[in-house]
């Protein structure tokens, strides 16, 4: 049986029931790339979009969509792809 931590659900019923939300893009000053699948039901890419216009403080922001891939792209085949694209934000260089 996997076991999750419960701070997810506890900010979800304390903030988000209340209209506020848990974190404020708008105030995130590093690099930050986002991620996820064409077909992710949970976080379609208008969701994505509309977080990534927010992210007015980041030097540098990335939006991609990676092929066939749901919201549980980390444990599907082409999670390798995923994987790919994350270590090269990581190992990237930001002058």
């Amino acid at each position: 049986m996997a076991l999750a931590p419960n701070g997810v659900i506890a900010d979800l019923m304390e903030l988000w029931s209340a209209g506020r939300p848990t974190y404020e893009p708008e105030r995130i000053r590093v690099p930050t790339q986002l991620l996820l699948g064409e077909w992710d039901v949970d976080t379609p890419v208008y969701m994505a979009q509309e977080l990534f216009s927010k992210l007015e403080q980041a030097p540098y922001k990335r939006l991609e969509v990676l092929a066939r891939g749901t919201h549980s792209m980390v444990l599907e085949l082409n999670r390798i792809e995923l994987y790919h694209r994350s270590r090269d934000l990581l190992e990237s260089r930001f002058v």
